[in-house]
């Protein structure tokens, strides 16, 4: 459990720094249950707020810059991601199937210039083709469940031309976290796992990209 949170924080991190670059602009993220959607809806604010801050510093302190995304390291720049990273602290949501008036809230998400919203389970209950990017916070093993998921973010609004789809798994060949198992590795054992756990949205993300239907980037630990 505490490997997969690990994991989640800094996918999500990775997802804060593409919308702070301009890569997207609305963000949905899936969960497998109801308190899971609301932490993560804290987690990407918590985020937010903190990466603001730090690109604010950035602005005073330009030799701090270096480390950042290469668009967001000029003066321009960092404080475009600084407002993206305001906008979107602003525009944290959550939905399941007991929240009031949700056609309401993700009509909020919808309408906001930077936007995320944590979903329980992968039917949001209506099209927002402003999504460019789908976090799986949680394994999925239906095939139809996983292609609708990652679809939310394929669909067709303005200039898009590309979608995104990030996991909290890392670029690792599954053969080689065997290896470490079979050597004792008690970490890489628990890799193993959470690895393993994705394979399904993995395959389906693969065979996906592979088809040529979309214009599709897998966002993995980095």
């Amino acid at each position: 459990v505490l490997e997969l949170e690990f994991r989640r924080a800094v996918v999500v991190q990775n997802c804060l720094l593409d919308i702070a670059d301009g890569m997207l602009t609305h963000l949905v993220g899936y969960n497998s249950r109801v308190t899971k959607a609301r932490g993560l809806e804290k987690l990407v604010r918590t985020m937010a707020n903190y990466l603001a801050r730090k690109f604010e510093n950035a602005i005073e302190n330009p030799g701090s810059r270096e480390r950042l995304p290469l668009k967001i390291r000029t003066e321009v720049g960092v404080k475009k991601a600084a407002q993206r990273m305001h906008t979107l602290a602003e525009n944290c949501y959550s939905v399941d199937y007991r929240t009031p008036n949700k056609r309401g809230t993700i009509k909020k998400f919808e309408a906001a210039e930077v936007g995320f919203i944590s979903n329980v389970g992968i039917r949001l209950g209506q099209d927002v083709p402003r999504i460019g990017g789908v976090l799986f916070a949680d394994p999925l093993k239906s095939v139809v469940d996983i292609a609708q998921a990652a679809g939310r973010a394929a669909r067709t609004f303005g200039n898009k031309q590309r979608y995104y789809v990030y996991l909290p798994v890392q670029n690792t060949n599954l053969d080689d976290l065997k290896t470490a198992q079979s050597q004792g590795d008690q970490d890489e054992d628990v890799a193993l796992l959470v690895e393993r756990s994705f394979v399904p949205i993995r395959d389906i993300l693969r065979r996906t990209r592979e088809s040529g239907e979309h214009s599709l980037v897998v966002g993995v630990l980095r």
